[in-house]
């Protein structure tokens, strides 16, 4: 019916809270540590596959988790710590690939 409307009137500050409650910040940094260990154990199997010697001098920890207060949230990522991890995330879409262990 034209005329019943119904107005959203969003309460910021508690948004805000909740966006940097101890258990979400738990809670992400939960899912980028399984992330990380996804594609780690990926990219140990996959360059093993390719070079048995590969690991020799290189940390076996090609992807790592960071995470910091943001402006207005807290934030939890994974990043290609080595150049062997940029380079088979490039190759292999290792981080997009593993995306799914965050809903499982």
């Amino acid at each position: 019916m034209p005329g019943n409307y119904v107005t959203f009137v969003p309460n910021m500050p508690a948004f805000d809270l909740v966006r940097r409650l101890p258990r979400l910040r738990k809670e992400l940094d939960k899912r980028a540590e399984r992330l990380a260990a996804a594609c780690n154990a990926d990219f140990v199997a996959s360059h093993e596959a390719h070079d048995p010697e590969w690991a020799e001098g290189d940390s076996l920890e090609g992807y790592r988790t960071g995470s910091w207060d943001g402006k207005t949230r807290y934030r939890a990522t994974v990043i290609t710590a080595t150049q062997h991890a940029i380079n088979d995330n490039l190759r292999d879409k290792t981080l997009i690939r593993h995306l799914g262990v965050l809903y499982g």
